[in-house]
């Protein structure tokens, strides 16, 4: 999928090249937005990619089932054709259901904004110690994220950084005490920095760092043999 970012702009074009990739494994499955609003799911199911898009996915939502059987269980409550209450205090309703019910509930005319309604809707499908919440608005680029740990919703716009590759690599802490716009907080990656925030981690987990240095080491070795590639939009 991360091929499918990197080489085509819209989700048109991912649909129209998914026999260039094939997915082993378990049933991976992922949802897909554009600048314009269009979305998709596309699940990899036996061997075969499973596309929803349009009138076939009529609720922007996934979680961790297959859609068609999500569906299936959103359609037993109330709006949705069944007669079960949605109460969106009990964890045991489906995290599907909970976010349809507040997407199909949500008015611009509130005093909420789209983007804190986003994140209400994300509490609301927590079903544990969720480590880290995202909202994107896909039009204009810009980020909205916060963590278990740095709580206050910090966000960037993606415009604001010069992608080229004769530019550097640009990092941040999610986990920082920031808030609000935080683009002039980005500093320049160096080996460095990750290793110190690598062996923050590790800490974290009551292990002993020295032991994994020259782990350490032979990862960053690994990436850094990457090189950078200006990639033409592919628009076939």
């Amino acid at each position: 999928m991360q091929y499918q970012l990197d080489n085509y702009e819209t989700v048109d074009q991912v649909l129209k090249n998914l026999d260039n990739i094939i997915l082993g494994g378990w049933g991976w499955h992922f949802f897909l937005s554009d600048s314009r609003g269009v979305s998709a799911v596309i699940e990899f199911i036996n061997g075969k990619a499973l596309v929803y898009t349009g009138d076939e996915m009529p609720f922007p939502v996934l979680c961790n089932s297959q859609y068609p059987h999500e569906i299936t269980k959103l359609k037993k409550y109330i709006g949705f054709g069944g007669d079960q209450d949605v109460n969106l205090d009990d964890k045991s309703i489906p995290r599907f259901v909970h976010a349809d019910y507040l997407i199909k509930n949500y008015s611009e005319t509130t005093s909420q904004s789209s983007i804190a309604y986003g994140f209400k809707i994300l509490e609301c499908m927590e079903r544990g110690e969720t480590q880290w919440s995202y909202v994107i608005d896909v039009k204009k680029n810009q980020i909205y994220f916060r963590t278990a740990v740095g709580t206050e919703i910090k966000t960037f716009n993606f415009g604001s950084f010069d992608l080229s590759c004769d530019q550097p690599t640009m990092i941040i802490d999610i986990n920082s005490a920031l808030s609000g716009n935080v683009e002039q907080n980005f500093q320049i990656y160096s080996e460095e920095i990750n290793t110190q925030l690598i062996t923050q981690v590790i800490k974290a987990f009551g292990f002993d760092a020295n032991i994994f240095q020259n782990h350490i080491k032979k990862v960053f070795a690994y990436l850094q043999g990457f090189q950078c590639q200006t990639i033409p939009i592919n628009s076939q």
